[in-house]
Parts: structure tokens; C-alpha cells; sequence
């Protein structure tokens, strides 16, 4: 693991230089550097990456952030405090040290509720954030602080931390954990409940088990206290639910029409037969620890020729990797039913969890992955929920997987050089990893170079931005790829080679916008000025631009490149101009579709025919 470790520290050097030109400061690099390889694992909206500071008279910090968004169901406020050192050597630090971190976050959240943004320069990045979290409190069912550290930082025990009128949790993203999770092959951050842990303890859950040896896959029945999701869900919102499949639908409507009203009622007027009238949640873990209370029984059919099939009892101590993959509405509920009673002294509208309990499938296999898939498929058939909303191991993704392992990159010395798509996150690094000698590993860097390397959700953000909806590209990683996905069931869509370049094209061009040092103009509006020039690009050019031409070429022309550099100042003009008149942000203005209506509608005043040779 320190060979490992040391390896991607250096990695992790490489790329927080590589945008030095941008965030200016090595802190605000790493920390950008760190959130656009996590993002997606945090269920954030877009994230706004601008240090604020705040200060006593004499000079010492109160409070102080590198970071804010929030969960893409505006529920969970996220604070982000980075600590950085700028050496290539792996540092431990201690847990006196973490609770500083905490401190800063914690402070800076106390300043912003209490009205900060009324003290400070209305242009300065305290005002953005101050603002946006003192307008959006009431919203917030709980507040994340998360510290992001190229330090390791061992065993950390968090103090309790109290937050006005909100629980607060607190996540340690070190170089561990960093590492552990962008190399994980794994689209989710593991949640592991730990029965004999302090906050989970008092729960003791009986279950009952049924195990295949044909499919090596194990199937639990239980009864969760509703009590005990209540807690998983207040402490990790939609990302306890398989990837974020549905957000909470709410308690509104006929009950005839909306079942959550139903299950509401049900809390409300009779809540001990909940368990009676609910279907349970289906929810998946990677394995379990238990005190077994009855040895194995043999039920196999007798007729069966080529399985056996047992039977045991226990009780739960630990569940790994737990994630709900059907009944996310149900929780939802739950959570949301019983933080509704709070504001209401009418008895008929209170909501008790005693003595509610959920029924709970727990299906259990070292390779989940593989057959999740269509558990999802099968759990949510009445709803239409289709396996590739779920599973990375859908066509489109292995057939682009295939494609980017198979098509060589034009290239002057005609070199075998490919691009490289990640279906599962880590994939590149992992498959190097398992490279021995160091000619293997030369080779591998030669074929698939690392700035060639790319992701679902660059292939979701490109095309989202290319097929005019740049408003949807900018709501951050998850719900940009949820919404393309969509897009591409519907329409069927199977990559084939022709896709496939063009999806290499529009990387290039991407890459190249990202990379612009100009970008530094637009404060946080950086994002929203990429999607709309590239989705401008399209527009202007009445789906006549040449990607092909940029596929053989493996890079843009300098009059494209002129053109882009134009159209990016303009459009932030425009935007920023536009979200001033609205009182918001280029960032937020830029997520909504009137934006982009508002765009197309005009006059860019730059010459169009500095893209006549890049035109079909």
C-alpha cells in the first residue's frame, strides 16, 4: 500500500500543477484538483471552488472554507476545508490537528447563518458564499463538513460538533481514503453499519438466511427499526440509495394518487402496522458479520441435480457496503415524515418510529456488481426502472469500452496510441497497477497515455453540452449522467465507431476549454461558460462543425481555437450581466434552460467565418 500510495502521491503533484494557472494558490489547486476526481461520490451539485476566510480585528481566523455545494436533492449542505502541504512526502497528522480543520468549517457556517455577506465586499467570494448558505438554510436538512487532506490521518476520532437547529456529520477525505475510493472500480462511496459501534449499538436485528451454492450469492430477511433508517438516511442522504435510482417524491397529493401520503397516514394514525402494509426495501451489501444462533439446515430439493441450498439464523453485527437499491421512497418517508411532525403541536399530524419496523431483503455477494444490475431491473419492474439507469455494466458503457481499446488515435508516426474510457472508476490505474516489470509499464504509457484517459461522466458532460442542454451538464457529475442516460435508453443508442471518434472530438475541444488559463476570470461561473460555449459551438454552426475533421487531426484548428476564445468572454459578459439583473450567480442562472434560451437569443458579434474551414 506505501508503494501505492507513494506512486499517486505523485500523480496527485502532477495534476494539482496542471491547474496551478487557474486557482493560483497550491491549496485552491488540490482542492480542485481532489473534488473533480470525487464529485460524483459526494452527490453534490456543482461545486463552488473559491476560498473565503473570515477574520477577528486582531487577525485571527474564525472561520474558513476552500469550498461549498450542495446534494443534488437540496437537502445536505456541504462545507469543504482543505489541508495541504505542498511536499512530496507522506505526513501523518493527528486528531488535535483534524479538529482544527473542523473548527475553521465549522465557524465559517456559524458567520454565514448569522449574516456575514452584510459585513463584507459584496464582490468578494465571503459575500458568494455567506449569501448562498444564509438563503438556503431553511432548506438544509443537515449540514457535511468535509476536509480533504494529503495528509494520512489515522483513526480519527470527531469530536461532537453542534450546528444552530441542524445535525452536522463530518467527513475525512485523506490521502487514504482519496486514494482508496478513486481506485476502488467502484462508482459509490462503501457505507459500512457497524452493529457494535456506539452510534448503532443499541439495535439488536435478528435475521434469517438463505444461501445458494449454485450462484454463491446469500439472501437475509429481516426487520429494520424504522428508527435505524431514519438515522442512516438523516446521516447519508440519497447516497444510501443505489445510485441515487429516485429523490424523495414528497408527502403532497390524493392519496389515492401518491403513495408516500399513503405511508404518511399510516405513521400518523397506525403506526405499528406499517410493517403490514409496506413492502419492504431490497438492498444490497457486499458481505456481513453475525453471531450465527442456529447451525446451517440443508433445504435442497431433493430433485435438484446441480445446487444446495441452506438455511441459518442470527444476528447482525456488521453490514458492508450496505446500499438500498429498491425502497427509496420508503425511507424517504420515514425521515421525512417524522421531521415534519416536529414543526406541528396537532396530535392527529404527529409521526412516532416506535415499535414501526421495515422489511428488509439484504441480498449479499462479493460481486455485487455483476448481478445488480438486474436485481434493480427485477425489484423495480413495476416502475419502469430500466438496468441501465444502474449498472456501468450496461451496453453503452461496455460497448465504448470496447471501442476506446480497439480504435487507434491518428498520430503522426502512425504509433499504436488509444484513448482510454474508465467504465468503472480506477479502472486505468488498476490495470497498471497489476504491471510488473517496467517495460510493461512503459508500453501501457505509450498506448494509452493518461491525458487521453476519460470517464462516463465526461462522456455524459460533452454530450449533454453538444445536444443544447448545457443547463443540465452544470448540475453536477451524478445528475448530468442520470439525465444522458436517460437520453440514450430512450433514444437506443449503441456506440459504433463513428460515435466513438466523435465522442474523442468533443473531449479534445472540452480539454482544450478546460484548459484555458483565461478561465480564472470567471469565478465560479467556469463550468457554465465551458457547456455553453461548446453547446454554442454546435448552435452557431447548424450541426455543420467538422468533428471528424477534429478526430483525424486529434486537436482543434487555431481559428476554432480563436473562435472559442471569443465566444467564452462573451458569453460570461452576457451571463454574468444577465445573473447580476436576477441577483444570483453565473453558476446558478447558468443551470436553468431560460439561460441558454436567453444565449441563443443574442448577437454574439463574433465572425462566424473563422470557422469556414472547420465547417462539413
Amino acid at each position: 500500500m506505501n508503494e501505492q500510495l507513494n506512486s499517486y502521491v505523485g500523480t496527485l503533484i502532477e495534476d494539482t500543477m496542471m491547474v496551478m494557472d487557474e486557482y493560483q494558490t497550491p491549496v485552491m489547486a488540490f482542492t480542485a484538483t481532489v473534488l473533480d476526481k470525487i464529485e460524483d461520490l459526494l452527490d453534490c451539485k456543482e461545486i463552488v471552488k473559491e476560498h473565503c476566510i473570515v477574520t477577528k480585528k486582531n487577525g485571527d481566523i474564525i472561520g474558513e472554507i476552500h469550498a461549498y455545494s450542495e446534494s443534488t436533492n437540496g437537502e445536505v449542505l456541504y462545507l469543504f476545508y482543505t489541508d495541504f502541504h505542498s511536499g512530496s512526502d507522506i505526513l501523518v497528522k493527528n486528531n488535535t490537528e483534524l479538529q482544527k480543520s473542523l473548527n475553521r468549517l465549522q465557524g465559517f457556517y456559524d458567520k454565514a447563518i448569522h449574516g456575514i455577506h452584510h459585513d463584507v465586499d459584496s464582490s468578494s467570494a465571503e459575500y458568494r458564499a455567506g449569501k448562498f448558505i444564509s438563503d438556503n438554510i431553511n432548506n438544509y436538512t443537515s449540514v457535511n463538513l468535509v476536509v480533504l487532506s494529503n495528509y494520512i490521518i489515522n483513526n480519527p476520532e470527531i469530536k461532537k460538533l453542534r450546528i444552530a437547529s441542524k445535525p452536522v456529520f463530518c467527513d475525512i477525505w485523506d490521502l487514504k481514503k482519496i486514494y482508496g475510493n478513486t481506485h476502488s472500480m467502484s462508482d459509490h462511496v462503501a457505507i459500512d453499519i457497524d452493529f457494535e459501534a456506539e452510534e448503532y449499538k443499541r439495535y439488536k436485528i435478528p435475521f434469517i438466511q438463505m444461501e445458494s451454492s449454485l450462484y454463491g450469492y446469500k439472501c437475509i430477511q429481516a426487520m429494520f427499526p424504522a428508527k435505524l433508517l431514519y438515522q442512516l438516511y438523516e446521516r447519508y442522504n440519497t447516497k444510501l440509495l443505489y445510485n441515487n435510482v429516485r429523490y424523495f417524491l414528497g408527502l403532497k397529493g390524493a392519496k389515492e394518487k401518491q403513495p408516500n401520503v399513503a405511508m404518511l397516514n399510516t405513521l400518523r394514525k397506525e403506526n405499528e402496522m406499517f410493517l403490514a402494509y409496506n413492502n419492504g426495501i431490497t438492498a444490497l451489501a457486499t458481505g456481513i458479520d453475525s453471531n450465527f444462533i442456529t447451525d446451517k439446515t440443508d433445504i435442497t430439493d431433493p430433485e435438484s441435480p446441480n445446487s444446495s441450498q441452506y438455511i441459518s439464523m442470527g444476528i447482525l453485527k456488521k453490514i458492508s457496503d450496505f446500499r438500498i437499491i429498491n425502497g427509496g421512497q420508503t425511507t424517504a418517508v420515514l425521515y421525512n415524515a417524522k421531521n415534519l411532525s416536529k414543526g406541528t403541536n396537532e396530535t392527529d399530524k404527529k409521526v412516532s418510529l416506535l415499535g414501526v419496523f421495515v422489511q428488509v431483503k439484504l441480498i449479499i455477494s462479493e460481486e455485487i456488481e455483476k448481478i445488480s444490475g438486474n436485481i434493480a431491473l427485477s425489484s423495480n419492474f413495476q416502475n419502469r426502472v430500466k438496468y441501465s439507469d444502474f449498472s456501468v455494466g450496461n451496453e453503452f458503457n461496455t460497448k465504448m469500452e470496447i471501442l476506446s481499446r480497439n480504435i487507434i488515435a491518428p498520430n503522426p508516426n502512425k504509433d499504436l496510441i488509444y484513448w482510454f474510457y474508465e467504465r468503472l472508476r480506477g479502472q486505468y490505474d488498476e490495470q497498471k497497477k497489476h504491471l510488473i516489470i517496467k517495460a510493461d509499464k512503459d508500453y501501457f504509457n505509450s498506448r494509452f497515455p493518461k491525458n487521453k484517459k476519460f470517464s462516463k461522466e465526461d462522456v455524459a458532460k460533452i454530450w449533454s453540452n453538444w445536444d443544447q442542454r448545457p443547463f443540465d451538464a452544470v448540475k453536477g457529475a451524478s445528475t448530468t449522467y442520470g439525465a444522458f442516460m436517460k437520453g440514450i435508453i430512450e433514444r437506443s443508442v449503441v456506440p459504433d465507431e463513428n460515435y466513438y471518434k466523435q465522442t474523442v472530438a468533443l473531449l479534445i475541444i472540452y480539454k482544450f476549454l478546460m484548459s484555458r488559463p483565461e478561465n480564472k476570470n470567471y469565478a465560479n461561473g467556469k463550468a457554465t461558460i465551458i457547456a455553453y460555449a461548446m453547446a454554442m459551438l454546435e448552435y452557431q454552426t447548424m450541426n455543420k462543425f467538422d468533428l471528424l475533421k477534429v478526430w483525424e487531426n486529434q486537436s482543434i484548428s487555431d481559428h476554432t481555437k480563436i473562435y472559442l476564445n471569443k465566444l467564452c468572454d462573451k458569453l460570461y459578459e452576457l451571463l454574468d450581466e444577465q445573473a447580476r439583473t436576477l441577483s444570483t450567480s453565473v453558476l446558478s442562472y447558468g443551470k436553468t434552460s431560460k439561460a441558454y434560451e436567453f444565449i441563443k437569443s443574442q448577437s454574439l458579434d463574433i465572425d462566424i467565418h473563422l470557422l469556414d474551414n472547420d465547417l462539413l
